[in-house]
């Protein structure tokens, strides 16, 4: 008893750290700056190699594969190791590793070779993928549960800012001083995200039971919570569809059928127009409380086939394209952002962070496949199938999904299982 009143004095005591809603916006702050550090390292790696006499055209492709290789082999684990320890000294740590992968490639010379670099890149993102599922475990226990549709609506709109404004100060970084400038910029806001976390305080003490099980068996009751629900099952299972069969190949295809349409300038509108939609769509849930979101976030969702398609319309002018591009961005963004909040609601914050984790690999585990072997079936098949089918999957899987009981209020639609009651799996567990 005693053990369990100083325990949760501690807990307590962290939580004071920083008043009320202040530590919601400390943490945001935090990430918003590392996020804006995080897209200014793609351009600085792009301006050190393809400018550099030390490598040839393919070693970007190699440098920045690194950062996915990594992404995809740890996020599973990084959603348990987000349910194991306190949250906010798993992010102080993945801050370390991702300081000392940015340093490295400050320190390193200019001629260093690319599988050197790309080791770099892995640690990059072998932070990231630890601290994914951390971030998002964590918000639900800094703001009411009616308030995670706001908190996920500042923290999207902080994604789609950071992906405008990173490159833009990254080039300029880069133009007026040197690739190492922009990486050092990167550095820097890695320790104001550490700042912010330990302003926060330790956060909620380690789960003891958690810590006695094993790895592998706590992913697998990670895997266990999310197929119980039928609803969240469903829509991880579009979403991986998605990917593969429509979101790799227009990323692949996008730039060929735009650049040869309306140059390269055509498609950074294109980009742009796509992210500037995403903002909007951000800020739309701030202010729209659907009754049913799920139906409300599906049909959002639906909206990108209108990429896909319009692609195919021989002499549509660019204007008509940036309309149906930022329209499709805004339908992702808020379908994600209701998305993240309704899973934030659904679990308990013991099994967040697995949950969290298997959500994003749904969005990324088949990514490398669907890009690598787009071009190749396009050479075949031609763009014009890649595109029609990618829509056709989209369009169908979505409303399948919506024929799920549960999908269409992102919620149960029973009393369903009561998974603060479902014992954790235990080591040595069949």
């Amino acid at each position: 008893m005693g053990t369990s009143k100083t325990t949760t004095a501690r807990a307590a005591r962290a939580a004071r750290s920083v008043p009320g809603k202040k530590r919601f916006w400390f943490l945001w702050g935090g990430q918003s700056a590392g996020l804006l550090g995080d897209q200014m390292v793609p351009i600085a790696l792009a301006a050190w190699i393809v400018q550099s006499p030390h490598h040839s055209a393919s070693a970007l492709g190699l440098v920045l594969a690194g950062r996915a290789l990594a992404l995809a082999l740890f996020v599973p684990l990084g959603g348990v190791i987000a349910d194991r320890y306190p949250r906010t000294r798993v992010m102080m740590a993945c801050d370390l590793v991702r300081f000392l992968g940015v340093g490295a490639l400050v320190l390193v010379p200019a001629d260093t070779p690319a599988a050197a670099l790309a080791a770099c890149t892995f640690v990059l993102g072998a932070g990231e993928a630890f601290f994914r599922p951390a971030f998002r475990a964590l918000v639900p226990s800094l703001v009411e549960p009616d308030r995670l549709p706001w908190a996920n609506s500042l923290t999207s709109i902080a994604t789609t800012s950071s992906g405008l404004a990173g490159p833009a100060l990254g080039g300029l970084l880069v133009a007026f001083a040197t690739y190492r400038a922009a990486l050092v910029a990167d550095l820097v806001t890695f320790a104001l995200s550490t700042l912010t976390l330990l302003a926060l305080g330790r956060g909620r003490p380690a789960d003891p039971a958690a810590a006695r099980a094993s790895v592998l068996h706590q992913a697998r009751e990670g895997v266990r919570v999310v197929v119980k629900r039928r609803w969240v099952f469903a829509v991880l299972l579009t979403d991986i569809a998605h990917v593969l069969l429509a979101v790799a190949p227009w990323l692949v295809l996008l730039p060929t059928v735009s650049v040869r349409e309306f140059g390269p300038r055509g498609y950074g509108f294109l980009l742009g127009a796509f992210a500037l939609g995403g903002l909007a769509g951000g800020l739309a849930v701030m202010r729209h409380r659907p009754r049913r979101p799920g139906l409300t976030a599906l049909c959002a969702q639906i909206l990108f086939v209108g990429p896909l398609l319009t692609l195919l319309v021989p002499g549509i002018g660019l204007v008509p394209l940036l309309v149906v591009y930022a329209v499709a961005g805004a339908g992702s963004e808020y379908n994600t952002v209701l998305w993240t909040a309704a899973l934030q609601r659904a679990y308990p914050d013991r099994l967040l962070g697995r949950v969290m984790a298997l959500s994003s690999l749904a969005s990324t585990v088949l990514m490398p496949i669907g890009l690598a072997v787009t071009g190749a079936v396009a050479a075949v098949t031609g763009p014009a199938v890649l595109l029609v089918t990618g829509a056709v999957v989209i369009a169908a899987t979505t409303l399948a999904a919506l024929l799920v009981p549960g999908v269409a209020r992102f919620a149960d639609p029973d009393p369903g299982p009561d998974l603060a009651r479902v014992p954790p799996v235990q080591a040595g567990a069949s």
